[in-house]
């Protein structure tokens, strides 16, 4: 009966769900995930702690895109989720509380086709965010003003990871090209102030070298993480 069916389609989308990002709640009570099937599910964490509780479901599912969410983070009082239809605000208040809340914003940047393009990978400086996106670029977000104040071009394939590195005002950005790319936020937005490969010693049988999800930098250090395909 349908009570079967609906059952059994619950368990495939269980099977198959991929769990790309996660962020923890201002006050560190809630932890939202999100999966390729566009939801951002809901814990209480105290409650996912408790060994007596058989299994860690969520406290609700909100399904906030209509594809893939790839990236969450937090910005003071309110989360941010990028996926392959732009980027939404929403208020922690309410993602914590109902799964049927809306976002407070929608930030979608096109390019001269009118294409749209995912975004993979967000970072915040106070209320600026930096959301590297499908297309090579990374756009930098005035959330009080939700317009684009910068483009960073200086990749040849999609940008899989965004961090900044608050002393210096800098930008990092790593791509499928195998690079990544340091800008200054403040004086050259036009183009990186250096380039690394670091790939480039390896040897290997394709020089197609793919950088995964993180970048991440405290004070002078730099970590990537790389797959090679050959």
């Amino acid at each position: 009966g349908r009570v079967e069916l609906n059952k059994a389609m619950e368990a495939l989308i269980q099977f198959y769900t991929v769990v790309y990002d996660q962020q923890f709640s201002p006050c560190g009570q809630y932890l939202a995930t999100s999966d390729n099937y566009g939801r951002i599910a809901v814990f209480n964490v105290a409650r996912a702690q408790n060994l007596n509780v058989e299994n860690g479901t969520p406290s609700h599912i909100i399904k906030a895109h209509k594809g893939p969410i790839y990236s969450l983070i937090t910005s003071g009082q309110s989360l941010l989720s990028g996926g392959t239809d732009g980027i939404k605000v929403w208020a922690w208040s309410d993602i914590t509380s109902s799964s049927t809340c809306h976002p407070k914003a929608t930030l979608v940047v096109k390019d001269v086709q009118q294409q749209d393009y995912e975004i993979n990978s967000m970072a915040v400086n106070n209320d600026m965010m930096y959301a590297g996106s499908g297309d090579g670029r990374v756009y930098e977000w005035d959330l009080q003003q939700s317009c684009v104040k910068a483009t960073y071009s200086g990749h040849q394939d999609y940008v899989h990871a965004v961090s900044f590195r608050p002393s210096s005002n800098q930008l990092i950005s790593a791509s499928e090209d195998g690079s990544v790319c340091v800008w200054d936020t403040v004086s050259a937005k036009d183009k990186p102030i250096k380039t690394l490969h670091p790939g480039a010693k390896e040897e290997v049988s394709n020089s197609n070298v793919v950088f995964l999800v993180h970048v991440i930098t405290e004070g002078i250090c730099l970590l990537c993480n790389m797959q090679f395909y050959w």
